[in-house]
């Protein structure tokens, strides 16, 4: 009688089975990791924007402004870390944008 010490078809598709599910479990965990993080990138540049507004504020008395088109100036508002929904961040840094 002759042994054969190779795999059967069966376990080599066991082990590539095995193989895919841990592979595509590292990924769902690596992809929300890079969420957490653009998140926290976000909330920093805000504070950053937060924090320049201020420190303007402190040296030239008022908050800068930004054209209306119609020739007037309009303040731009300080609390962004405090917006309630990101569409009004983005309106805010849109309005950052001078």
């Amino acid at each position: 009688m002759v042994k054969s010490f190779g795999f059967t078809l069966i376990e080599l598709m066991v082990v590539v089975t095995i193989i895919g599910l841990l592979s595509s479990s590292v990924l769902a965990a690596t992809s929300s990791a890079r969420f957490s993080a653009r998140d926290a990138s976000q909330v920093n540049e805000i504070k950053q924007i937060q924090n320049a507004l201020e420190l303007y504020k402190a040296r030239n008395g008022t908050y800068p402004c930004y054209s209306n088109g119609g020739g007037g100036c309009v303040e731009v508002p300080i609390n962004l870390a405090g917006a309630s929904s990101a569409e009004e961040v983005f309106f805010h840094s849109r309005l950052l944008h001078f």
